[in-house]
């Protein structure tokens, strides 16, 4: 069957990247870290990779791992830099939002609200809304 050349892109990486997408947003721990190792191989993109590390953050603090969720959501900024996409943005202060509505004085999240201020200062001084 030959492959059509809008869709030639997506591959088993690509469905679980939306998978883990979906199961992000319904709130879906544990499938959302398991369909975000699932979304990564060896040639995935830059961008990529920061949007699957941002989902994959929001799965560990949903879950409760507190340090395993800053570790993926700083390592997700760091390879961003300061990517401006609408949807990654969103994603970053939805975390960001959880993260100091929950630990807000914890260190893990005041280094986080370091680094986002870095490469997000609006972000940080609107208080993620």
């Amino acid at each position: 069957m030959a492959r059509v050349r809008w869709i030639a892109y997506f591959n088993p990486e690509e469905l679980a990247g939306e998978a883990a997408h979906c199961f992000r947003d319904l709130g879906y721990s544990e499938q959302t870290r398991l369909f975000s190792a699932q979304a990564l191989e060896v040639n995935t993109p830059p961008r990529t990779r920061a949007f699957i590390g941002m989902v994959s953050a929001a799965g560990a603090l949903k879950s409760g791992d507190l340090d395993e969720a800053v570790t993926l959501a700083t390592a997700a900024v760091d390879m961003a830099g300061s990517l401006q996409s609408n949807r990654y943005v969103r994603y970053l202060a939805d975390f960001y939002e959880s993260l100091v509505s929950g630990y807000a004085r914890h260190p893990a999240a005041v280094s986080f609200t370091e680094k986002v201020r870095q490469h997000y200062p609006v972000l940080v001084s609107i208080g993620a809304q």
